[in-house]
């Protein structure tokens, strides 16, 4: 049996990578984009708030970091299930189940900021998401 929810893959940088809000993200329990409306004109932004409103309760969430112009390999930080979500602000509430893990694996991808759905039955998604 297939289960009824999705696997997405997001980053925690803004202000085009200057600012780090791993910490902030898992102290506080949540993961929000940091687009907003006023940026949507620009294409790649909007498929972005696009998957964010995509996120539905128990889907699977991991945070990734690049690493770097060229690397063919992203770290996945964090993974967790997502518990609530506040659309006004996009606000995604997480049970951060695994915090700091630096496990790397292929791209796949996940240059920008935020990636899916993903099926579980992908080898690379078993990968990012194995607890």
């Amino acid at each position: 049996m297939e289960p009824k929810f999705n696997y997405w893959v997001v980053g925690a940088s803004f202000n085009n990578g200057t600012k780090d809000m791993y910490d902030e993200f898992i102290l506080r329990g949540y993961w929000c984009i940091g687009w907003d409306e006023e940026d949507a004109d620009n294409k790649r932004v909007k498929e972005f708030l696009d998957r964010v409103n995509q996120i539905k309760v128990n889907d699977r969430i991991a945070i990734k970091q690049r690493l770097g112009q060229g690397s063919t390999t992203i770290l996945i930080r964090a993974i967790g299930i997502v518990k609530d979500i506040d659309p006004e602000d996009r606000t995604i509430y997480v049970n951060w189940l695994v915090k700091d893990i630096d496990r790397e694996v292929p791209i796949h991808g996940c240059f920008g900021t935020i990636y899916g759905p993903y099926n579980y039955e992908e080898d690379w998604t078993k990968t990012v998401f194995s607890i």
